[in-house]
């Protein structure tokens, strides 16, 4: 049509226009039409351009579909778990609680049976103290009658001759067995000795002597008394700490075991400052560590 506009005046003129103006308007025609081919690929090209970026529009806002699609699938799947979460966080909180209130009851209960404790530890103390008072006036007690004794048997003993070579011999000669390990000689000697000197300042040596005697051929019971005796007869002599010791040993040895833990006690209420009061503790200390 728009080709027909264009030709219409020329064809309508053309029996009055001369050849020169002929070939002109030909030639105007030519351009023409090579422009419209030019038009016509250039319109063909933009158009192939406009349906290739419409597909791609086609394509981006598929996916642009599917990737709502997707997110609100994903939202949701978050907004069931955050249900979910909170449910959870509902039951931890009632766990809380629930833990807290039990806390607040056990804690009173600790508190209550922390003061009862305190008051039991106090009322243990309290005895403690007045058994090892009424420990310490027994022993005075005793300290006091062997003192008597010891004089008494003083008296007696100066109307008795004392040879102190011989004395000293036969005390020498028992403890020589003893390191010899003449063990039954060594009890005869001395066990001799403690007759022939009861009020020596030896005897109580050789009582320890024997005890050790026994003690090293376990013949416990009669270790225990000799170790006895120096503790009882003779409480002033530098051996009873000794004594006291092995006493306690051949105290567990034979199963007394509250007998030894009485001994014990009396060890260390007696001499605390002692080597025999150290050597108990550390052994004492050590059978706690290996329970």
């Amino acid at each position: 049509m728009r080709l027909l506009l264009i030709f219409l005046p020329i064809i309508l003129t053309s029996c009055i226009v001369s050849t020169d103006e002929f070939y002109k308007l030909q030639r105007q025609v030519a351009q023409l039409q090579s422009e419209f081919r030019s038009s016509k690929s250039e319109i063909y090209t933009e158009t192939g351009e406009i349906k290739s970026t419409t597909e791609r529009l086609d394509d981006l806002h598929k996916n642009l579909r599917k990737s709502f699609a997707d997110t609100n699938t994903r939202i949701d799947e978050l907004e069931v778990k955050l249900s979910k979460t909170r449910g959870d966080i509902d039951k931890i909180l009632s766990d809380i609680n629930s833990i807290n209130k039990n806390i607040s009851s056990t804690s009173s209960s600790i508190n209550n049976l922390y003061l009862n404790i305190n008051k039991e530890i106090g009322s243990m103390k309290t005895e403690i103290k007045n058994i090892r008072e009424g420990y310490i006036s027994l022993f005075s007690n005793i300290s006091s009658l062997s003192q008597e004794i010891n004089a008494i048997s003083k008296i007696s003993a100066k109307t008795k001759v004392v040879n102190p070579e011989e004395k000293e011999k036969l005390y020498k000669e028992g403890l020589e067995n003893y390191n010899r390990k003449n063990f039954n000689e060594a009890i005869n000697i001395l066990e001799k000795f403690t007759v022939l000197y009861p009020q020596d300042v030896l005897t109580a040596n050789a009582l320890y002597w024997i005890g050790e005697a026994y003690y090293s051929q376990k013949k416990f019971n009669e270790a225990l008394s000799y170790f006895h005796r120096v503790v009882i007869d003779y409480s002033n002599s530098k051996k009873v700490p000794s004594a006291l010791l092995k006493e306690i040993f051949c105290l567990e040895e034979l199963g007394m075991e509250k007998e030894a833990n009485g001994a014990k006690e009396e060890l260390l209420v007696r001499f605390p400052f002692s080597e025999e009061a150290k050597l108990l503790k550390e052994r004492e200390q050590g059978r706690k560590k290996k329970k």
